[in-house]
């Protein structure tokens, strides 16, 4: 009981805080907000890297953090500057494929003759924290630069977090009996999922009523969004929980309390950050 009122409270708190910054300071593109994500993109990377020191794993350190903060950041500098030149989508390719391309020039530089089976390790580690969480968390800044940006932010934000609190909620007052065994993350239940995943498509639909043009789209394909990106929030946990359990630890870090990491409370909206740019993008450029 005492973590479900912990994580309530959490979501208390970001709910008017994340409102406060998102329509109270929608300067250039949402300055403030992004600012933050570039952060976030610092510590997550930072807590990846982390995770792979826990195995003993080698990393290029400093490359890894400076790319996860670089993607992001371009992102950003993308929309100031770039966004009448070339697509964004064309720039942040450039950004990857720069850093990509330093990240395996490293590998050329090895000091000595005893570090060259570690290369191979060093590199993959690197690209890995370099992307994970960065290159998602582009795409959440990348959101600012779309029609009624500050409601799309703040239904992103909505939509992950009802998503996790009735997931995290069922699943631990009413889905124990029905926990799917994942090896992975074994307290994950059905019931947990299915909660979580209707309270995605239930502030989706509340977002259609209550914001008339939000979407261009009518109901069923609202319903639809709102099941994907139920669905593909409860993967991304997934995916940090198989990160974290390679590592053998509980939480990614202890920034947060009551939470641990900062991808453990970022972890749901990261693969869902790219779907939603992308399916607001087209559904903007091609209404109906």
């Amino acid at each position: 009981m005492k973590a479900i009122i912990s994580r309530i409270f959490l979501i208390l708190i970001a709910f008017p805080v994340f409102y406060l910054i998102i329509f109270t300071m929608p300067w250039m593109f949402h300055i403030i907000l992004n600012i933050f994500a570039v952060g976030a993109a610092g510590v997550g990377t930072a807590e990846v890297i982390g995770l792979f020191r826990k195995r003993d794993i080698g990393i290029y350190k400093g490359f890894a953090l400076t790319a996860g903060i670089a993607l992001p950041a371009g992102a950003y500098i993308d929309m100031l500057f770039f966004n009448r030149i070339l697509p964004l989508e064309s720039t942040l390719l450039i950004w990857l494929s720069i850093i990509l391309i330093i990240i395996f020039l490293r590998s050329v530089f090895v000091r000595k003759k005893e570090e060259i089976p570690a290369v191979l390790e060093n590199s993959a580690a690197t690209v890995m924290a370099a992307i994970y969480p960065g290159f998602f968390i582009a795409y959440i800044i990348r959101i600012s630069e779309l029609q009624n940006a500050s409601l799309l932010l703040f239904y992103f934000f909505s939509v992950v977090f009802v998503n996790d609190i009735m997931a995290y909620i069922a699943g631990l007052s009413i889905g124990r009996g029905t926990r799917m065994g994942l090896i992975i993350s074994p307290k994950k239940s059905l019931v947990g999922f299915i909660f979580g995943f209707l309270g995605a498509v239930g502030i989706s639909i509340l977002y259609y009523y209550t914001i008339p043009g939000l979407f261009n789209i009518e109901i069923g394909g609202v319903i639809i969004i709102g099941s994907v990106f139920g669905i593909v929030g409860i993967l991304g946990d997934l995916v940090e929980s198989a990160l974290k359990r390679s590592a053998e630890v509980k939480d990614s870090g202890e920034i947060i309390p009551g939470r641990g990491g900062l991808l453990d409370s970022i972890d749901s909206m990261l693969f869902v950050a790219p779907i939603f740019y992308y399916i607001f993008k087209i559904s903007q450029k091609y209404p109906g």
